[in-house]
């Protein structure tokens, strides 16, 4: 038995559709397990220059896929921040 040239064609299609699902399975298990996405993160006071950027560092070469991104907040800001 040999294939069309429109089976082909589809099996060509067929391949590449199950790639894209095993790569969306993939970035959804990544996602759950904050391995993917973004990462807000507030700080205030003299946290932003002591341990914070080596704690970031760190996550950021742990988890390249996490967007991370600092906020620096006063003390009356960080409540609206938090909510």
């Amino acid at each position: 038995m040999v294939l069309t040239h429109a089976g082909e064609t589809l099996l060509r299609d067929a391949k590449a559709i199950f790639g894209m699902v095993d790569q969306a399975v993939d970035r959804a298990h990544r996602a759950a397990r904050g391995k993917l996405g973004r990462l807000d993160v507030g700080v205030y006071g003299s946290a932003i220059f002591g341990i914070v950027p080596n704690i970031v560092a760190r996550f950021s070469r742990e988890n390249p896929d996490v967007e991370i991104a600092l906020y620096h907040a006063q003390t009356p800001q960080r409540g609206s921040a938090l909510r």
